[in-house]
């Protein structure tokens, strides 16, 4: 039992050092790089290995020097012109006439007066196929009420008729009796 432990130990560590030399390369380029392998490097160089495990442990120490060694590019600071900080003040407007929309330019201007008198003929468009759909609507509904009434009608005058024929025949029954 205790010759499999250090076997799965020796594994684990194996399986760990293959990790971190992939690890190491993917991060290669990267400018943070010593600052992530700095402590993995320190701890490395700290563990105490078997032979078989030696040549790994060696050639992961080595890919992890090469890139905390290697030289970093200079940051440097850019060049345009910081954005100024947004005051909340309000802007007061000289000219300011309640009810008046003010526009900048002209073009503008002729815009807001499009904008708004199309706003304004689309609303009252609405409002005409409102009464017109509405229109339409007690129309549908007098011609349904005036069909059902006549419907009605001649629904009761054939009852009638039927009732008025069943008499007979009772009647007729009544005198062949007697």
């Amino acid at each position: 039992p205790n010759h499999i432990w250090i076997f799965n130990r020796l594994s684990l560590l194996k399986l760990t050092l293959e990790c971190l030399n992939t690890v190491s390369q993917y991060w290669y380029n990267s400018p943070s790089f010593d600052a992530i392998f700095q402590t993995t490097l320190n701890t490395i160089k700290s563990l105490d290995v078997p032979k078989s495990l030696k040549s790994l442990l060696e050639q992961v120490q080595a890919s992890i020097e090469s890139g905390i060694s290697r030289p970093k590019p200079i940051l440097q600071v850019l060049r345009r012109k910081p954005k100024s900080v947004k005051f909340f003040e309000p802007q007061f407007d000289n000219d300011y006439q309640p009810g008046k929309r003010k526009a900048p330019n002209k073009t503008q201007g002729e815009m807001m007066k499009l904008k708004h008198k199309h706003k304004r003929e689309l609303k009252g468009a609405i409002r005409e196929i409102r009464k017109d759909t509405k229109f339409l609507a007690r129309q549908k509904l007098k011609e349904q009420l005036t069909r059902d009434g006549e419907r009605k009608r001649k629904v009761k005058q054939i009852e009638g008729w039927l009732q008025e024929q069943q008499h007979d025949m009772k009647m007729e029954k009544i005198r062949k009796r007697k």
